[in-house]
C-alpha cells in the first residue's frame, strides 16, 4: 500500500512565503552585504584625525589608484565629524573604515589585510592656553612658546611608535595565504540574522521538512533542522532576501565559505535576479563532521538550475550581479540525480563567514611601513655641525620638550631594526600652504636641509611613497623645491630621476650614534 501522507504544515508555508513577498520586503530592512573592496590595496593610518594624518587619508581615498582605509583614532566621533565635512565616504565601509584605538592598542582586526601601516602620530606640541581647535598651533604667524600637552615624547614618539612597529612585524610575519578573500555576508547579530534570512523549505510543494538559520553567540550561525522525504519532499534551504544593491564580484574568482558540517552535502546556491520562482546558480560541496574548513568554489562550478533541473539557456553566471545566497540540504543533486550522502533527518551547518574570493598577487615589494617623522632628527647629535640658523626650532628646544628629536630618532630605528620594508619621511617645517603638488617637492638624504613643506603635498608624497617599491629602506628629508636643490643637494624634478639618486640606508657606518639609538 502507498505510504500514508504526513499532514501538511500550512502554517509554516505561508510563514515562509509571507518573509519574501513584497510587502513584508518594504516593512523590513533590506539587507546590505558587506561592500568588498574596490582593489587590493588596504593601509592602516595612524593618527588619521591629526593634521597630517586626516590629509593622507583624504590622499588614499580621492587619489587615481584609490585605496581602501583604515584610520585609526583614539576619538572617532570627532574624527568622523570632521572626515563627513570633507566630504570623506565615512558611509562606504569598502573604501573607508574608522577603527578606535592607539598606538598602544592595536587590535589584530585592525592589521587584517592590510598592505601598509602610515604612522603620522606625534607628540601634541603647542602653546599652553591655545584654544580647543588650536588656532595659535595652526596660524602660522605668531611665535607662542611650546609645550607637551599629553603623553610624553617617550611614550609617543618611540614607545608607542614601537608599540604599532611590533603589530606590523607580527602581522607582516604571518605565512601569505594563496588567496585572499572579503567577507560580505557574516553574523554580527541575532537580530540582523532574523532580518536577512529566511526559510524555503519542502513546504513549498507540500513536504515537512523544516529548518531554521539560529545565531550561535559565537559571530556565527547555524543552518539546522530536520529533512524528510515524506509527501515527496526530501529539502530544506535557508536563503537571503534580496539584497539592495547587487553585488559586483567580477574581479574575484569564487566563494569562499567558512564552515563546520555534519557529513552531508550541501549546496550553495547564488540569484542574480529577485524573483521568489527564478532561476538560480548551484554548487554542491561536501563536509567533514565536526570540522572547521573552508572550502572555496569557484564561479565556474556554478550550474544554472530551475526548479532543480540544469537549464543551460540561462546561460553561466554573471559574478557582476549577485542578488542573494541560499544554503541547502537535498536528497537530490540535479536532473533526478541523488545526493551520495544524503541522511533523513536532524541536520547542522555552521556557517561563520561567506566571502569572495581571488588568488593572492604576486607577493608585494612596496613598503610595510612608511614613518612620518621629522626633519633634523639626528642633528641634536651632531649639533657641532651647525649653525643655529640651520637648526630646526625643535631641536633647539629638545631638552624642554621631553627631548622630542632624540626619541623621534629612537622611534626610526626601532622601525629599522624591526625587518620591515620601511620608508622614512623627514619633513621639514610644515605649512597650511596650498599644494604645489609632488613635482614641486624636493628630497635630500644626510639630515642637513632646512626648508618647508605644506601639510598637503607631504600627504602626496607618503601616498606615492606607500606604492613604491624604490623607497623600501630609504630614509629621506623633504621640502619645497627651488633653493635647496643648490644648497643642500637636494633632488627634484620627475619622480623617476629622483627615485635614480635616492641610496639606501647604511645604519652600520654612521658615527654619531650607535645602533638602534636609544636616548639615556
Amino acid at each position: 500500500p502507498p505510504a500514508e501522507r504526513s499532514p501538511w504544515p500550512f502554517a509554516r508555508f505561508v510563514k515562509s512565503a509571507l518573509f519574501f513577498t513584497p510587502i513584508a520586503r518594504a516593512l523590513s530592512p533590506t539587507p546590505a552585504p558587506r561592500p568588498v573592496p574596490r582593489e587590493n590595496f588596504t593601509v592602516l593610518v595612524a593618527g588619521a584625525s591629526g593634521a597630517t594624518g586626516m590629509r593622507v587619508v583624504r590622499e588614499l581615498l580621492e587619489g587615481a589608484e584609490g585605496a581602501t582605509v583604515r584610520a585609526m583614532v583614539r576619538a572617532p566621533e570627532g574624527a568622523l565629524r570632521r572626515m563627513k565635512e570633507m566630504g570623506l565616504p565615512v558611509n562606504d565601509p569598502a573604501r573607508l573604515q574608522v577603527v578606535a584605538g592607539d598606538l598602544y592598542n592595536v587590535h589584530p582586526d585592525f592589521m587584517r589585510g592590510v598592505d601598509c601601516v602610515v604612522c603620522a602620530t606625534g607628540t601634541r606640541i603647542g602653546p599652553s592656553d591655545d584654544t580647543p581647535d588650536r588656532e595659535k598651533y595652526y596660524q602660522g604667524l605668531t611665535f607662542y612658546p611650546p609645550v607637551v600637552l599629553d603623553e610624553t615624547p617617550e611614550n609617543v614618539e618611540y614607545r608607542g611608535v614601537k608599540s604599532l612597529v611590533s603589530a606590523a612585524a607580527k602581522h607582516f610575519a604571518e605565512p601569505a595565504s594563496n588567496v585572499s578573500s572579503s567577507t560580505f555576508l557574516d553574523f554580527p547579530s541575532s537580530k540582523e540574522l532574523a532580518q536577512t534570512w529566511g526559510q524555503v523549505d519542502d513546504v513549498v510543494m507540500g513536504g515537512v521538512s523544516a529548518s531554521r538559520m539560529e545565531y550561535t553567540g559565537k559571530n556565527s550561525a547555524r543552518f539546522t533542522g530536520l529533512v524528510s522525504t515524506q509527501n515527496n519532499g526530501g529539502f530544506a534551504s535557508v536563503r537571503t532576501l534580496p539584497f539592495r544593491d547587487a553585488l559586483d564580484l567580477s574581479s574575484y574568482a569564487g566563494i569562499a565559505i567558512r564552515l563546520r558540517g555534519d557529513g552531508n552535502r550541501y549546496k550553495l546556491n547564488l540569484r542574480v535576479d529577485d524573483k521568489w520562482d527564478g532561476p538560480s546558480y548551484c554548487s554542491s560541496f561536501d563536509t567533514v563532521p565536526g570540522e572547521w574548513t573552508t572550502r572555496l568554489i569557484p564561479f565556474s562550478d556554478f550550474k544554472p538550475i530551475f526548479r532543480a533541473k540544469l537549464a543551460e539557456s540561462f546561460g553561466p553566471l554573471n559574478p557582476a550581479s549577485i542578488r542573494s545566497v541560499q544554503l541547502m540540504l537535498s536528497k537530490f543533486e540535479y536532473d533526478g540525480a541523488l545526493n551520495p550522502s544524503f541522511t533523513e533527518g536532524a541536520f547542522s551547518l555552521e556557517v561563520e563567514s561567506i566571502a569572495a574570493y581571488k588568488p593572492t598577487p604576486p607577493a608585494k615589494t612596496t613598503p610595510q611601513f612608511v614613518l612620518v617623522g621629522t626633519g633634523g632628527a639626528t642633528r641634536v647629535l651632531r649639533r657641532a655641525e651647525f649653525d643655529d640658523a640651520d637648526l630646526p626650532p625643535a631641536v633647539k628646544m629638545n631638552e624642554m620638550l621631553g627631548r622630542v628629536i632624540e626619541w623621534k630618532l629612537a622611534a626610526e630605528d626601532a622601525l629599522r631594526a624591526s625587518g620591515l620594508r620601511y620608508a622614512i619621511l623627514r619633513p621639514c617645517a610644515l605649512t597650511l600652504e596650498p599644494s604645489r603638488g609632488i613635482g614641486a617637492l624636493a628630497l635630500a638624504q644626510g639630515d642637513n636641509m632646512t626648508g618647508k613643506v605644506g601639510r598637503d603635498d607631504l600627504a602626496k608624497l607618503v601616498v606615492k611613497v606607500a606604492r613604491e617599491p624604490r623607497m623600501a629602506g630609504v630614509t629621506v628629508e623633504v621640502a619645497e623645491g627651488g633653493t635647496v636643490e643648490e644648497k643642500f643637494g637636494a633632488v627634484s624634478g620627475e619622480w623617476d630621476d629622483v627615485m635614480g639618486k635616492v641610496a639606501k640606508d647604511d645604519v652600520a657606518s654612521r658615527g654619531f650614534a650607535e645602533f638602534p639609538f636609544v636616548p639615556k
